[in-house]
């Protein structure tokens, strides 16, 4: 199902740092459906003292992902859920309050939404993996010839735990 994800995430990676993924031309949304997802994943990770999610390259990795990593019927899904939730995009005024209400739609289990949860793990995986979230949004320590091995969790620490990647609204 996802054998080909590897070498999809290692070349995202890589184009982070040359800086060519802003170039690259969309295979898996069409361009007016890749402008909405660059808006909607922008929602989830708005531009702070980083970079917003579409910035940081997130809509071409997902874009990627979604083209090479999976199966027909997940493709589909994603498609046919993009389709629906296009005409309530054009016609909300409260572009933030519809993406609240579909996150909160797809991770109370119903399946209509089951697009969105994907779409919304990938935007995360994208972010903090790439050189922004994990230069600036993570708790990233230059420092190559030191090793902790264990380190003591508090509320501030970033990048020294594990995630689930939920981002809750």
């Amino acid at each position: 199902m996802h054998a080909l994800y590897p070498s999809v995430l290692s070349g995202f990676l890589a184009s982070c740092a040359s800086g060519e993924e802003k170039e690259r031309k969309l295979s898996f949304f069409d361009t007016n459906d890749g402008a909405m997802i660059a808006e909607v994943i922008d929602l989830i990770l708005p531009k702070t003292a980083t970079q917003s999610a579409s910035e940081a390259g997130v809509l071409n990795f997902l874009d990627e992902v979604f083209a090479l990593c999976l199966l027909n019927k997940q493709m589909l899904v994603i498609k046919e859920g993009l389709a629906k939730f296009k005409t309530e995009w054009l016609q909300a005024s409260d572009k933030l309050a519809l993406v609240k209400l579909t996150d909160a739609k797809a991770y109370s289990g119903i399946e209509e939404f089951a697009w969105f949860k994907t779409l919304k793990q990938y935007t995360l995986i994208g972010f903090f993996t790439g050189k922004e979230g994990t230069l600036k949004a993570g708790d990233y320590q230059k420092d190559p010839g030191r090793f902790i091995g264990v380190t003591k969790a508090e509320a501030n620490t970033l990048a020294h735990s594990k995630t689930f990647l939920k981002y809750y609204f």
